[in-house]
């Protein structure tokens, strides 16, 4: 997973039928996030901006991966993966 954090637009679209639809940064630096769990084998990514403002259990193991280029983005984000501490 690639977790991310900021503003979202949320829009309903269609008029027979209906669906909502997600839009903005925040979304494609996630999905960019989720990409490089693959490559890298991590089961989760996230941002700085997340490990900053989420305060995590004793439980969990973090480690700084630093700064990812990430596809169509003309700068980094710096980038933590996470695990339980039975999982390390």
């Amino acid at each position: 997973a690639g977790v991310h954090a900021g503003v979202v637009v949320v829009t309903e679209v269609g008029s027979i039928k209906r669906e909502i639809a997600y839009h903005g940064d925040t979304i494609n630096i996630a999905a960019r996030l989720q990409s490089e769990c693959r490559n890298r084998n991590e089961d989760i990514i996230v941002s700085k901006y997340v490990y900053d403002n989420i305060p995590l259990d004793e439980e969990y193991v973090t480690r700084r991966i630093g700064t990812t280029e990430l596809k169509g983005k003309d700068i980094g984000v710096e980038a933590y993966g996470i695990d339980r501490h039975d999982e390390v």
